[in-house]
């Protein structure tokens, strides 16, 4: 009887200790502040998790934008139990809503389940530690929470140690640490990557610091119990110059520790420079440097960038400067630019530089040509005889000039060309013209005959305008001391007077109705639409996000915001008494082949057709720039014959008018009505 008992009584403790225990974490509940890189957290005495770059240069950082941690593709998230004998058979995620883990995300035990869903889980783990690496090439995964089944047994095997810190930049006098969670044991470690046994390796005593950058492993040992797994950390010192952080292609944050200098400064590139290389920092510094400041400490991560060597900037470091002798430009012709080092400060003189939008431009001297690629985006000024100064860049293998700074040939700055907006094409009669132009205090004067505009011979803008008749509108903007402006122009033709045009311009958010914010550039950040209804003139805009798993969205990108829509989401364009004619899409990706629409005839970019509301379905993803609506009153009038009624008058809004007069109404009598001037 004794012996029934005491097998009991073994059971019931073997039950009781091998029982399950569910944790979990909230991870806006943990204090984190926005953008807080997350290296590790606990979430118990057993469990704990750590957060490793994998191959991604971007570590896992929260965010107060979805509450969650972002996990980039390549990045790895391991669940471990602190010492052996925890086994995980279970681990839940909550992700944000359509922010789902990538197809081609990987465990090193049990199987992903759910990956389609907000809430995917992994099973069948039954191991001590599970490590998941987030799939893809790009993007990543927001994790709101996650929650672990595990169960406790008596230990078989010695805990890893723990290194810490778990590797990355050091100095010869920051400290390592190792620890080991079993009581008693000892640790034995290396530092020439070899793997650490008792008979090879250094009995860990205290904290200790590296002569070099090393990797450490470590061991852990104790009586009647396996050896531990081994413990493996990579640590690295800060570069000595640019070279050595190039050579190194450091994907981690690291320090240069020598001074460099600023060569320029252009939006979101810093171009920099030592005795042994040159280098673009490239990232929101929100600090203004000079040619030949001089900065110690810069720290980010390597990035080679279609074949320019790039520094993805930690902002912290990029402090204050220190005043240092300007670079001076090396004066090369075009047929030199492929001979001469990428990242070099040039000056090109006579050069022709035509006039033009978007990035690309074919600029000429009396050497030849090259391709100048305003990736910076330098003020652009078209003329005969210009100086161009800026780097020698390259996209992959072709060799282009990056511009920073275009002059005349005299040396004066030259005055921005006006910007005429809209520019050209079929407008509405009541339809107003702007003319801008970005240089500060200048006048700008232009004629709507044809001739060419000047302080003489032009009309000074004061104000907005319409047009009377089709016109080719030129202006040209002059400044005191500045060499005046190439002369802008755009062409119009009236529209009927019942017809008018709207544009939808995403590429600036504070133009919209209604306005939105524009985030920083460079940032990556995003202003959701889905439940936004955007309106101009007649026309109103709404968006659904469907089936598609990325909501519908204005991008602030690296250099211009844009609209981005995603297979399975759709738009709606609709017009109230009024019917849509005519849709022009300008962007990237903004054609039929992105988009499918229900009616009319939908070729390359253009809409064509005649109905009162148009949905647009994305068939892929979508970047739109600029949606343009032409719409008719008139046509939506339907036109049925009748015979001795009274007479009633409308304006082209629907208001019924009592004593019409000079002006275009829609007559109605009976059930017939049609369009009239008085």
């Amino acid at each position: 009887m004794k012996k029934i008992l005491l097998s009991l009584i073994c059971l019931i403790s073997a039950i009781a200790i091998n029982a399950e225990t569910t944790v979990s974490i909230t991870f806006k509940d943990q204090g984190y502040t926005n953008a807080q890189e997350i290296k590790s957290v606990t979430l118990d005495d057993n469990i704990k998790v750590t957060f490793d770059k994998g191959s991604n240069s971007n570590a896992s950082k929260y965010y107060n934008t979805g509450t969650a941690i972002r996990v980039y593709a390549g990045n790895k998230m391991t669940i471990a139990g602190v010492d052996n004998g925890v086994t995980i058979s279970k681990v839940y995620l909550k992700v944000g809503s359509g922010n789902k883990l990538n197809k081609a995300s990987t465990v090193t035990a049990g199987t992903i389940n759910n990956i389609d869903d907000i809430k995917p889980f992994i099973s069948d783990i039954n191991s001590n530690t599970v490590t998941l690496t987030q799939g893809g090439s790009s993007g990543h995964v927001r994790i709101e929470s996650m929650e672990v089944v595990y169960e406790e047994s008596a230990a078989t095997q010695v805990a890893t140690p723990a290194i810490t810190p778990n590797g990355g930049e050091v100095s010869a006098t920051d400290a390592i640490s190792i620890s080991c969670a079993t009581e008693g044991a000892s640790i034995y470690y290396t530092i020439d990557g070899s793997v650490p046994t008792t008979e090879n390796g250094t009995l860990y005593a205290a904290p200790f610091t590296l002569a070099e950058a090393a990797t450490v492993k470590a061991i852990a040992v104790a009586e009647g119990l396996d050896n531990s797994g081994v413990a493996e950390a990579t640590f690295t010192f800060p570069a000595a110059n640019i070279n050595e952080f190039i050579t190194n292609n450091y994907k981690h944050a690291s320090t240069i520790s020598g001074a460099v200098t600023v060569v320029a400064q252009l939006g979101s590139y810093l171009f920099l420079q030592d005795e042994t290389a040159k280098i673009i920092a490239f990232g929101s510094l929100n600090k203004t440097y000079n040619n030949g400041d001089q900065l110690t400490g810069v720290k980010g991560t390597y990035n080679l960038y279609n074949g320019l060597p790039e520094m993805n900037v930690e902002a912290a470091s990029f402090g204050t400067a220190t005043t240092g002798t300007p670079v001076e430009p090396t004066t090369i012709t075009l047929a030199e630019l492929k001979s001469t080092p990428l990242l070099t400060y040039i000056k090109v003189e006579g050069v022709k530089v035509p006039t033009g939008s978007g990035k690309s431009f074919t600029i000429t001297d009396a050497s030849g040509s090259a391709t100048m690629y305003n990736t910076a985006g330098a003020e652009i000024v078209s003329g005969e005889n210009m100086i161009v100064e800026g780097f020698v860049s390259c996209y992959n293998t072709t060799i282009q000039l990056l511009p920073i700074k275009i002059t005349t040939q005299s040396g004066k700055e030259v005055v921005a060309a006006p910007v005429i907006a809209p520019n050209g094409g079929a407008i509405s009669v009541d339809a107003e013209i702007t003319i801008s132009c970005e240089t500060e205090g200048a006048s700008i004067y232009y004629t709507i005959d044809g001739t060419e505009p000047s302080a003489e011979n032009g009309t000074l803008y004061e104000a907005p305008f319409t047009l009377a008749e089709d016109a080719t509108v030129k202006a040209i903007a002059v400044a005191e001391g500045k060499e005046n402006s190439s002369v802008t122009e755009a062409a119009f033709t009236l529209l009927s007077a019942t017809v008018s045009n709207v544009t939808f311009d995403f590429t600036k958010p504070s133009s919209l109705n209604p306005v939105q914010d524009e985030p920083a550039l460079g940032q990556s950040k995003e202003i959701v639409v889905n439940n936004i209804v955007f309106t101009a003139g007649n026309v109103s805009l709404s968006f659904n996000k469907g089936t598609a798993g990325t909501n519908c969205r204005i991008w602030a990108g690296t250099s211009a915001y844009d609209l981005r829509t995603y297979k399975g989401s759709s738009f709606t364009i609709s017009a109230t008494g009024a019917d849509i004619t005519n849709i022009v899409f300008t962007g990237g990706k903004a054609s039929k082949t992105q988009m499918t629409a229900n009616v009319g005839e939908f070729v390359g970019s253009t809409w064509t057709g005649s109905a009162q509301s148009v949905v647009f379905t994305a068939t892929g993803t979508t970047t739109i720039n600029t949606i343009t609506v032409t719409y008719d009153t008139a046509t939506a009038i339907e036109e049925i014959e009748a015979e001795n009624a009274p007479v009633e008058y409308y304006n082209l809004q629907g208001v019924k008018v009592a004593n019409p007069e000079n002006g275009i109404f829609i007559k109605k009598q009976g059930s017939k009505t049609t369009k009239v001037v008085l």
